[in-house]
């Protein structure tokens, strides 16, 4: 019987094992996963099957009396090759079979805590930047199979977001612990990417504010900035106040906006508050004010709730420990709120596209776009689905253009608007170029199967094409009448 031909193959130096194992288990495949390491003396070879996404059986080169573990050391493998079957079943049923039934993530947690691939860790990690990771609200964690540190250490970006550079400060985890921990959730996609906050020479925190697809995460309007000129001098005066108390508060942590030192105590917060009551309180606001009240009002609820925190010791301790980590705001919240917003509409956008409902996607990515202009994927995943939806066939328009051009100014290594930008040129009949952001994307993620199916392919034709200029020179070398020997000739 002749042998079933793989539905991708390549090397464990491109691709590693666990990228494999993810990228099966987040399409909740069903297949068979042949991996080969060793010299030629001695070839080892293991065969994965994985049923809707999880192993649920394999065939290991050495006895082994445990999956996890048999598996675990193979996800740290940087020479070999391997090729997949969908579909097909090449396990069950033979001898030296383990069964089970595993969830690819914990698999790759194990994997991390006996070794890594310490460049796959870097190349991952390099595209974060200042960027700050949040838990996603779906993630999963009993997936993982976590120890209690381990926990205790992801329950951080549950609370606030994180940098990179916070994360290896903390206390009793190795900095390379936290790097692959940190590799890890990003591989699953279980943390999201959010704008780095900046802090002005103040100190003060101020993150970069977004256009709002949503109107419950703005703000009051802005059309009431300047008093009207029939106003007395005083009230023109207290109305500049409120409008820019409302704009300062936005970037204020709770100390700042009841004008407190962080070592202030609680009575202090009580003496505070009321004095902040007396100055603030929207019912004192005379009725030539009343275009403010709305602004009176959540500058008043925002001091309501800094008392709330400031003064129970528990809120108190995670307040600061939020200001540590670069928030602890309300533009901070807003902007966390509008990012975690853009990252379920871009999953969305995603699912929907996979379906074929591009109309769908399209509207969802530029929902996405809108709360969060800062990601390089939100954007190129819009360039792509603009070009199906609304450009004229073997052409790409400016607006397309212009969007992939901007999502690699924001991130050069985003390995989507590069899968993208190789796409639209390879449809438009630029193939080389195409094959430049094929190679781009490949060498940021080495998971991306597209990318090496189209350079292997391109591979194949300039091999073939290489024979084809070959053969009409060896026909003319070899013919039985050359081209020096005249007919009837000797």
């Amino acid at each position: 019987m002749q042998n079933p031909s793989p539905t991708a193959s390549g090397t464990l130096a491109e691709t590693p094992l666990a990228h494999l194992l993810l990228y099966i288990a987040e399409r909740r495949q069903t297949g068979t996963l042949q991996v080969r390491w060793g010299s030629r003396a001695r070839e080892d070879a293991a065969w994965i099957y994985l049923r809707a996404g999880r192993i649920a059986c394999a065939r290991l080169s050495e006895l082994q009396h445990d999956l996890m573990e048999g598996l675990a050391p193979l996800c740290a493998l940087d020479t070999g090759d391997y090729a997949y079957y969908k579909v097909l079943d090449l396990v069950s049923g033979r001898p030296d079979v383990l069964g089970g039934d595993i969830d690819v993530r914990a698999l790759a947690t194990r994997a991390l805590r006996i070794g890594a691939r310490e460049d796959v860790v870097d190349g991952a990690l390099a595209s974060l930047g200042e960027h700050l990771l949040q838990l996603k609200k779906d993630a999963d964690l009993t997936a993982y199979g976590f120890s209690d540190s381990e926990l205790s250490f992801v329950r951080r970006l549950e609370r606030a977001p994180q940098s990179l550079e916070q994360l290896m400060c903390t206390p009793g985890m190795p900095g390379s612990m936290v790097r692959r921990l940190v590799y890890l959730l990003r591989a699953t996609k279980a943390v999201a990417m959010l704008p780095a906050a900046r802090r002005t020479t103040s100190g003060t925190v101020r993150v970069p504010a977004g256009p709002s697809a949503d109107a419950d995460l703005q703000g009051p309007g802005s059309d009431h900035q300047r008093a009207p000129a029939s106003l007395p001098a005083p009230l023109q005066h207290r109305w500049g106040e409120i409008v820019e108390r409302w704009e300062r508060i936005q970037g204020d942590n709770c100390f700042q906006m009841l004008e407190l030192d962080p070592s202030a105590g609680t009575q202090d917060v009580h003496q505070a508050f009321a004095d902040a009551v007396q100055r603030w309180h929207p019912d004192s606001l005379p009725p030539e004010l009343a275009p403010l009240q709305e602004r009176a009002r959540e500058i008043f609820a925002l001091m309501c709730e800094a008392r709330e925190t400031l003064g129970n010791p528990a809120s108190r301790l995670e307040h600061l420990t939020d200001i540590d980590a670069g928030g602890g705001t309300p533009a901070t919240r807003h902007t966390v709120a509008n990012a975690l917003k853009a990252d379920t509409c871009y999953q969305k956008a995603q699912i929907l596209a996979r379906r074929e409902q591009l109309e769908e996607a399209l509207a969802m990515v530029r929902k996405a776009i809108a709360l969060d202009s800062s990601r390089a994927e939100y954007l190129a995943l819009c360039a792509w689905l603009t070009h199906l939806t609304e450009d004229v066939p073997g052409t790409a328009s400016v607006t397309v253009e212009r969007m992939l051009r901007d999502a690699l100014i924001l991130d050069g290594r985003c390995e989507r608007a590069h899968h993208y930008q190789a796409l639209i040129l390879k449809r438009i009949g630029q193939h080389e170029r195409a094959l430049q952001h094929f190679r781009a994307a490949l060498q940021i993620d080495p998971n991306n199967l597209e990318a090496q199916r189209e350079l292997r392919l391109a591979d194949m034709r300039q091999q073939h094409a290489q024979r084809s200029d070959a053969q009409p020179l060896l026909k003319r070398l070899f013919s039985s009448h050359p081209p020096w020997r005249k007919a009837g000739g000797s």
